[in-house]
């Protein structure tokens, strides 16, 4: 994580977590913001500018893993949370998640709005192999709730600009584009 990397139990309050960088060497780079494999609760807090790059040289098929959160592994809960403009960027891989990622667990958002944060491949991607998903919220394998929370206006290079994966809806969200969920 760019800020901060959660191996333990974290709680965070009225936080903003801005402009911090998750740059990846010969690997996969996770969390512009927070990088978890914990617990980890969130409220009233904002995620802002936030980058996850993936590797930039030839030498590495890597990619860029939530630009705000990256929750490899555990649990996340958050409310009442803004994720504004993060990028999740793939380096010569894909870039998945521009607000959030969530690779295995579980998380669950609340009264939260994820908007205009972006998803790209990178500087040196093949467009026929790789690709940028989900510039809301990217879910591989977890569990990802969602209630009363706004997922609307986020972009992707080349595929499902708000969503990617199976998501659960615990009802009245709003979410602006759902053709990758």
């Amino acid at each position: 994580g760019g800020a901060i990397y959660n191996t333990g139990t974290l709680g965070l309050d009225s936080v903003n977590i801005s402009n911090n960088v998750a740059q990846a060497g010969y690997a996969s780079s996770g969390g512009g913001g927070i990088y978890n494999t914990g617990a980890l609760t969130i409220s009233k807090s904002i995620f802002v500018g936030n980058t996850a790059t993936g590797e930039l040289s030839s030498q590495s098929a890597s990619s860029g893993h939530g630009g705000a959160l990256s929750s490899f592994s555990g649990s996340v809960g958050i409310t009442n949370s803004t994720f504004y403009q993060n990028t999740a960027i793939g380096g010569l891989g894909n870039g998945y998640g521009g607000a959030v990622h969530v690779n295995t667990g579980y998380c669950a958002l609340n009264n939260c709005t994820v908007t205009d944060n972006l998803s790209k491949l990178g500087a040196l991607g093949n467009t026929n192999v790789w690709a940028g998903f989900a510039g809301g919220i990217a879910n591989a394998n977890g569990t990802v709730l969602l209630l009363n929370t706004i997922v609307a206006s986020n972009s992707a290079s080349t595929h499902w600009p708000d969503l990617n994966g199976v998501f659960v809806s615990n009802g009245f969200n709003l979410i602006g584009n759902n053709q990758g969920a």
